[in-house]
C-alpha cells in the first residue's frame, strides 16, 4: 500500500494526518490509530513527502486537499499556488499535496447533438 492509498484508508477510518515538521500526528479513534500505526511507521517518509511541500517554495496548479471531516478535494489554481498559499486559502484543510491530473480519453466520440 503506497502513501496515497494509506492516506485514503486513514481518512476512511476517520483518522486525520497532520504534518508537524518531519513528524506525523494522527488524530482520531485510538483503536483505528493503533491499527494503522505499523503501516504509517513503515511509510512515514513517503507520507510526509506526499503531504509536505517545503516552506512554500514549490508551486503547483493542482492540489489535493485533505480534511479531517470529509473526503479529499481536488483544487485547481491559476496562477499556481505554493503549499503555504493553498493552505492559507483553505483554512479547514489539514494537509495538501500537489498532483498532476490524469488525462482520460473519451469512451466514444461525441454525437452531433453533444458536439453542438
Amino acid at each position: 500500500m503506497g502513501a496515497a492509498d494509506l492516506l485514503k484508508a486513514l481518512h476512511a477510518a476517520g483518522v486525520a494526518v497532520r504534518v508537524d515538521g518531519d513528524d506525523l500526528r494522527l488524530v482520531g479513534q485510538a483503536t483505528a490509530i493503533e491499527r494503522f500505526r505499523p503501516l504509517v511507521a513503515e511509510r512515514k517518509g513517503e507520507i510526509v513527502a506526499a503531504l509536505k511541500v517545503g516552506a512554500g517554495e514549490t508551486a503547483s496548479r493542482w492540489w489535493l486537499l485533505h480534511f479531517a471531516d470529509r473526503e479529499p478535494v481536488e483544487v485547481a489554481c491559476c496562477p499556481e499556488a505554493t503549499h503555504a498559499e493553498i493552505l492559507e486559502r483553505h483554512p479547514g484543510a489539514v494537509a495538501a499535496e500537489p498532483f498532476e491530473p490524469a488525462i482520460r480519453q473519451p469512451s466514444a466520440p461525441l454525437t452531433a447533438d453533444e458536439e453542438a
